[in-house]
């Protein structure tokens, strides 16, 4: 049986702060209109040729939506009337007669049929000195209609409907044909935007559910973790779209002139848009993007990369097999197991103690007696099998100690009947810990499944993990009075 793979503390460590960085982001700001934004727009229009062309010939009102132009006022005859005297259709409060026309103002003195001089001052004049008392602005709209503008969060979108998120208690006035038009297309993709945001929210609480159980509870690894593969693969493209192609979207569904109708509300923060392209308008609707979807965006991709590394990493546990499922060495008096292939030829004897092994070389005569050849058949030579050594060499068991083949496993414990190099100490468990040696790398296999520990140089062992030990490792037992010795 294949050693089953469980998740590792620092794997479950950092998806864990992934996936509570993706809850924390829903609060963050993903949208703003403030002066920042404000900012980007004039530094998108001025680096766009054909944009900056587009909004000047569209322009004629101030942000507030009052006409900015000068009229020049004059008699039927076509000669300049005095002050504060008005001719026959002019309209007073500032209006305009038939025939007058908004433009950009580009030059000083331009005039229209009706005799009325556009201002020389351009869009980016007015959007440039419209700066400073933007966010006021902004603000006072927002106490009034009690909505929140300057700083938008996945949370509080997901939280409220979108005419009560646009208009706030404005929600009951009637609107123009233009404004409801923009509100259909705009609404729409809102209720588009809610869905995949709870979507997300509610996975993202249950892949950190998935991470805390597989870890405490033993799951295979690669049940949370290909559940967070899925899981950020999904939220990375989702909040790439909400990043880089949400608002573009908007801008595709619905036309400028709907949009600086909206504008006028301070919700989109520029007016006249009629003659602006898609490509240009979703250019100036991208400059309201925050920071909350980039920062989930990013976050995704590392899930990604830490989920499918942790699955690809760490799934050699020493030889490749269950120590718990290896036989145990046969006992033989409570002293050394014997063994080996019978059938082969190949049996360890039994001994005491194995540094009592003599080791001292065998005298040979020097004038051996000559006697006649005899030729004997040699018998195929057998594979020798390569041993570990597990020696007690502190404590009540000091002495006891095991040639340990491959295929065979040490368990030691105090319990007569499931362990076999047996420790009789009340802060010894039952089975205390199960040794297996690996004769390709000569290292040793160690698994605790004490109550008390097992120490290695003062570390205590994971409970129930398999770890991997060069030869001549010290085994510390429980409270430090009993000691193993590998190799």
């Amino acid at each position: 049986m294949k050693q089953k793979k469980t998740m590792k503390l620092w794997q479950m460590i950092v998806l864990l702060l992934l996936s509570v960085t993706m809850v924390v982001t829903m609060f963050l700001p993903a949208f703003r209109v403030d002066s920042k934004a404000r900012r980007k727009q004039i530094e998108v229009i001025n680096k766009d040729e054909v944009l900056a062309e587009q909004m000047e010939r569209n322009y004629g009102a101030r942000i507030q939506g009052d006409l900015y132009m000068e009229p020049v006022e004059q008699d039927n005859s076509g000669s300049e009337m005095p002050e504060g005297e008005m001719s026959d259709g002019e309209v007073p409060d500032g209006g305009m007669s038939d025939g007058m026309v908004p433009d950009s103002g580009i030059s000083d003195g331009l005039e229209t049929e009706s005799g009325a001089r556009l201002n020389s001052r351009s869009m980016m004049d007015d959007l440039e000195e419209n700066l400073g008392t933007f966010d006021e602005e902004i603000s006072r709209y927002e106490g009034e209609t009690n909505t929140k503008f300057s700083k938008i969060s996945p949370f509080r979108i997901m939280t409220h409907g979108f005419e009560k998120f646009a208009l706030g208690n404005r929600v009951s006035e009637e609107h123009t044909e233009n404004e409801k038009t923009a509100f259909a297309a705009i609404q729409k993709k809102y209720n588009t935007l809610r869905v995949m945001l709870w979507v997300v929210f509610i996975f993202t609480l249950i892949v950190i559910l998935m991470v805390l159980l597989g870890f405490f509870l033993k799951w295979n690894k690669f049940i949370p973790l290909i559940t967070c593969t899925v899981y950020s693969v999904a939220a990375s493209i989702i909040f790439g779209y909400l990043r880089f192609g949400f608002l573009k979207s908007i801008a595709k569904k619905t036309d400028g002139e709907a949009l600086g109708e909206l504008s006028k509300s301070y919700v989109f923060g520029l007016t006249d848009l009629s003659e602006v392209s898609v490509q240009g308008l979703g250019k100036i609707l991208s400059c309201f993007y925050s920071i909350a979807f980039l920062i989930a965006f990013i976050t995704g991709i590392l899930m990604i990369i830490v989920s499918v590394m942790s699955m690809l990493t760490g799934n050699r546990v020493a030889a490749g097999e269950d120590t718990d499922n290896l036989p145990d060495i046969p006992i033989h008096n409570g002293l050394v197991g014997a063994v080996g292939d019978v059938k082969a030829g190949v049996l360890f004897p039994e001994v005491e103690n194995i540094e009592n092994i003599p080791t001292e070389p065998v005298s040979v005569p020097v004038n051996p007696v000559p006697v006649k050849k005899k030729v004997v058949p040699v018998p195929p030579a057998v594979p020798q099998v390569p041993m570990g050594q597990v020696r007690c060499t502190k404590g009540v068991a000091a002495g006891q100690g095991f040639m340990l083949p491959p295929d065979r496993k040490v368990i030691v414990g105090k319990s007569q009947q499931k362990a076999n190099l047996i420790i009789n100490n009340q802060n010894i468990s039952n089975v205390h810990c199960s040794i297996r040696y690996n004769p390709g790398m000569n290292t040793y296999t160690i698994k605790d499944h004490s109550m008390n520990g097992t120490f290695v140089n003062g570390v205590r062992l994971q409970k129930d993990a398999a770890m991997e030990y060069p030869a001549g490792t010290v085994l510390t037992l429980a409270d430090g009075n009993n000691e193993i010795t590998l190799g």
